[in-house]
């Protein structure tokens, strides 16, 4: 068994895309199953992961306003898993990663 100093820390997608999240003050985050979670005025709005899928990309927990938000944004699908949320899996066309 590999001992836990050794152990590689699992990479998250890139930062930038909570910037904005970043200014709110009542901004939190915090790890989650492997994931980094983003809460927002004390609520879960955001998961960042690169897991093997499904578990990568952005996970967007939602439970409502699904189809205004597929037909708006084409890359994000319904999480295959988590029926409730939606995601940008890695592997979309247009995930972008920061390349500075």
């Amino acid at each position: 068994m590999e001992s836990p100093s050794k152990r590689r820390k699992k990479e998250q997608p890139p930062r930038w895309v909570i910037e904005s999240m970043l200014k709110e003050k009542s901004y939190l985050e915090k790890s989650m199953f492997g994931c980094l979670a983003c809460y927002v005025r004390g609520r879960l709005s955001l998961l960042l992961s690169s897991g093997e899928e499904p578990w990568n990309g952005l996970l967007i927990p939602t439970d409502q306003f699904h189809d205004s938000i597929l037909r708006y944004y084409q890359n994000i699908v319904q999480h295959p898993v988590l029926k409730k949320w939606l995601c940008l899996p890695e592997s979309a066309e247009y995930f972008e990663y920061d390349t500075q």
